[in-house]
């Protein structure tokens, strides 16, 4: 079975997705539904897998990412700093003690994704009925460790180069407390 494995964000996780008989090149931009929704991401590496091998069943790549699909992304992306803001402002409004780090949408603007970070468990309903109110879409807030923070943050490492986690790490090794 043709299996490609593609990444989203750059030192992001990569995943597994059939591509049929679909011609689609090393590092070119594809549509792949995932269970978020439609998202654009890059084919990072082809594979060549046994049926028996597979355990899980694998969503196919839908198509090659046209110009409008990049075009939408590319603005999806744009909108991402004022969401952050709007609800960095609405997460006081409602007494939360977050830090709110990034939002990103899907392609197709269906789910509305938010990343924070809090030393203590969050109830947010309200901030998502407010953030609701606003975009008028199924928004996700998803809390992360400060190891993702840093990772979606970024930032200058003690060595004095960008941090490993921004660059190239793509999945951190659980940490033992022993």
């Amino acid at each position: 079975m043709n299996v490609a494995l593609v990444q989203f964000k750059e030192a992001g996780k990569k995943y597994y997705f059939s591509y049929g008989d679909l011609k689609i090149d090393l590092h070119q931009q594809v549509v792949v539904e995932t269970m978020r929704g439609l998202e654009v991401g890059q084919v990072y590496l082809f594979k060549d897998i046994a049926e028996s091998e597979i355990t899980a069943e694998l969503k196919p790549v839908l198509r090659i990412a046209t110009a409008e699909d990049l075009e939408e992304y590319e603005y999806n992306r744009s909108l991402a700093p004022d969401i952050v803001n709007k609800t960095k402002g609405l997460a006081v409004k409602n007494k939360l003690e977050i830090k709110v780090l990034a939002a990103e949408y899907t392609l197709d603007r269906k789910r509305l994704l938010i990343y924070f970070e809090s030393e203590t468990r969050v109830d947010f309903r309200g901030l998502v009925r407010d953030l609701s109110e606003v975009y008028h879409t199924r928004i996700e807030l998803r809390q992360v460790g400060p190891r993702d923070a840093a990772k979606l943050i970024g930032g200058i490492g003690p060595c004095g180069l960008i941090l490993c986690c921004t660059t190239f790490i793509g999945e951190f090794e659980p940490v033992s407390i022993e």
